[in-house]
């Protein structure tokens, strides 16, 4: 059940009504149900995994809690190994399956298919670590362990950011979860501001992502019939495919939750104008960043340990980010990638300064900002194209050929857009802009575009939103029965 699916959105309506129908003190049970139905739509051993998670998190959270500092530690340890182990088993299933190849020979053929096809829970790489980070936060004193089992079950399956997160922190999160009560649903404000988020998201996905995924889908399945410009056009096509669909996924979750009263965190703030990669770590998936920032990078030791310690820190937490995407090197090698783009800029910073006192180059202009952006946006794209290589020798294959095929020839022979016909290409453009213009207002002001657009006269509002939703229902790329694609998240 896909958030842009018509059955989602039916989904939704009978929840919200059943929120507003409610007594006040059944809110979270009511949620909680939604929550677990939306689980089992997808499969038995999602809910299944879901409830495992949070008996294990919530039972080794009180224990913590409770136990003296010796003792806490070690409940911290046993509370992680078994949150986190339907994670690594699931995820990493590929790996594990490979080296008990032989093993399988030995089962019935019934059972050894069954294990073999085995498909992992959905969202369980997002409330994982969501979990993970509330026992953390325990054993540090930074949060009280939930003693309500309602109100934590429903902190770890609150279904609007279930599927593809935000990974959302304790201290944010439960504090909303248990105020649920005195919440008061019809606030014109925030139903409007919910509305518009939720628009904004579905425009961004179904407009433009998948639009820009059909010509990405069409180079990556043919490489042996591309060259420089094509295999050069589809690695910027992707940088912005995933940004616009997982972006597109966050507004729909973040408006969502703003319907049933919950403020979710932001999960992206322009990455795209970053000035250097660890820019570019500051603001996108944020939450999932600052959960490697404050659990990772700083036990390790952070910035505040020698150099080579330093160094070595922020290597291993890309790396680790990494594996968290995938058990493929193609995702170890993309976390790699970008942990030696940080490493690198870290060592060279010195030299850089240098150099620029030496040629009198002024930093203060845009232009100097502009650039660095364009350096940083540049890095990125090559990265992600190791992230949505199928493996890591058909992105050898691909860099092979984007540095081999030179053929510039197909941007005026026609061929170059085959994939992309009639009005793409306009409708692209011209969302593409809408984007740019959204993510300036907010680069430059700090403002959302729902800040923005609630503070115009109401005529320009409603031609604003209507023509967002004319472009979703005429020019969104959906299948046969109005079915949409699924998020590239999804798989994550």
């Amino acid at each position: 059940m896909q958030p842009t699916s018509l059955l989602f959105f039916l989904f939704f309506a009978l929840v919200f009504l059943g929120y507003l129908l409610v007594p006040r003190k059944l809110r979270s049970l009511w949620l909680l149900g939604a929550g677990y139905l939306l689980c089992a739509a997808f499969s038995g051993i999602t809910l299944a995994v879901l409830l495992y998670t949070t008996a294990v998190s919530w039972a080794a959270g009180l224990l913590i809690q409770r136990g003296p500092p010796p003792a806490r530690r070690r409940w911290l340890v046993l509370g992680l190994v078994l949150t986190l182990a339907p994670l690594l088993f699931f995820k990493y299933y590929a790996f594990w399956t490979g080296l008990a190849g032989p093993l399988f020979s030995l089962l019935p053929e019934a059972a050894a298919q069954t294990l073999l096809h085995l498909v992992m829970p959905v969202g369980i790489s997002f409330y994982s670590f969501q979990l993970a980070g509330y026992l953390v936060d325990v054993c540090r004193g930074k949060q009280p362990a939930e003693k309500n089992l309602l109100t934590y079950a429903l902190f770890a399956s609150f279904f609007p950011k279930l599927i593809q997160g935000p990974i959302e922190r304790s201290d944010t999160l439960l504090p909303q979860l248990r105020a649920l009560e005195d919440i008061r649903i019809w606030d014109t404000d925030r139903l409007r501001a919910g509305l518009v988020t939720i628009l904004w998201g579905l425009f961004q996905k179904l407009v433009l992502a998948d639009r820009l995924g059909i010509f990405v889908n069409a180079v990556f399945g043919n490489i042996d019939a591309c060259g420089t410009m094509e295999l050069t056009a589809a690695a910027f096509a992707y940088t912005l495919q995933i940004y616009l669909d997982f972006s597109g996924y966050t507004c729909m979750a973040l408006g969502f939750a703003q319907l049933l009263g919950i403020r979710l965190l932001e999960n992206f703030n322009t990455p795209y104008f970053a000035t250097s990669i660890s820019d570019f770590w500051r603001r996108w998936h944020i939450s999932l960043s600052s959960w490697f920032r404050d659990y990772l990078y700083i036990p390790l030791g952070g910035s505040r340990v020698g150099k080579a310690r330093h160094l070595c820190n922020i290597f291993l937490t890309m790396v680790v980010s990494g594996i968290w995407h995938g058990s493929s090197w193609n995702f170890v090698f993309w976390g790699a990638l970008h942990g030696l783009y940080q490493v690198a800029a870290q060592l060279t910073r010195p030299a850089r300064s240098a150099l620029q006192q030496k040629l009198h180059v002024d930093t203060r202009p845009f232009s100097y900002r502009f650039g660095q952006m364009l350096c940083t946006f540049c890095l990125v794209t090559f990265a992600w194209i190791f992230f949505r290589a199928d493996s890591m020798g058909q992105a050898v294959y691909f860099l092979q050929r984007l540095f081999t095929r030179w053929n510039p020839w197909v941007l005026f022979d026609g061929t170059f857009y085959g994939a992309l016909t009639g009005v793409d290409g306009p409708v692209l453009w011209l969302g593409l802009a809408l984007v740019l213009a959204v993510d300036l207002l907010r680069y430059r002001d700090g403002r959302s575009l729902t800040h923005w657009l609630l503070g115009q006269n109401t005529w320009f509002r409603w031609v604003f939103c209507l023509g967002l939703v004319v472009s979703v229902l005429v020019f969104g790329v959906y299948g046969v029965d109005f079915a949409t694609s699924q998020f590239l998240y999804f798989n994550f």
